[in-house]
């Protein structure tokens, strides 16, 4: 979705009755089945808790680590119209690849609110989860700059422009009219929360 980072993990939906079979597969070709540091629980709450981590570095030390983290599909329900089945190539060989079920742009944005609006307003989960949908609405919709335009008239036009088109996007989905004003204001007061 055009984010320019490196993944520091790779994570996966596995339907809930194969997380254990998909965690063995993971441990029988070497790949360890760690706990989440602390550090990692307070910044990223359930984002940590409710994955199986596998470690995929030699390093177990907290800064160079990295994990495969498999969560259970309730965590992040996805309906079977908004996957899109792709191959992906493994060890970068288009010959030898494996099937993957991925979640449409679309989807991708209202999964984030929807388990986003199962947390209390200031939930470190919540807030780790509206930074990712901050990250994919600048690059994907934005193309990586929400203020590049200098208040020029010609300017304000392309930018409500893109701003439309980046709306027309998002929605296609339920979530429509609040992720639209995400989208339009940067701003995430109309997304829902769990209240206590």
């Amino acid at each position: 979705m055009n984010v320019p980072l490196v993944p520091f993990n790779f994570s996966y939906i596995v339907p809930d009755d194969k997380l254990q079979e998909a965690s063995e597969v993971l441990t029988s070709i070497g790949l360890p089945l760690s706990v989440p540091h602390p550090i990692y629980l307070s910044t990223g709450g359930d984002l940590f808790a409710k994955a199986l981590l596998h470690r995929i570095t030699l390093s177990a030390n907290l800064g160079p680590a990295r994990f495969i983290l498999l969560y259970p599909s309730s965590f992040y329900p996805f309906r079977p119209s908004e996957l899109e089945s792709v191959n992906q190539p493994l060890f970068g060989l288009d010959f030898l690849s494996v099937p993957l079920n991925v979640p449409t742009t679309s989807a991708t944005y209202a999964s984030l609110v929807r388990t986003a609006a199962v947390y209390e307003r200031n939930n470190d989960t919540r807030k780790t989860l509206l930074s990712e949908l901050a990250q994919l609405a600048l690059y994907n919709l934005y193309d990586g700059d929400y203020g590049k335009y200098s208040g020029d008239e010609d300017d304000d036009e392309e930018s409500e422009r893109e701003i439309q088109q980046a709306v027309a996007v998002v929605h296609e989905e339920w979530i429509g009219d609040a992720l639209a004003e995400v989208v339009a204001t940067a701003a995430y007061d109309t997304l829902p929360w769990r209240v206590c």
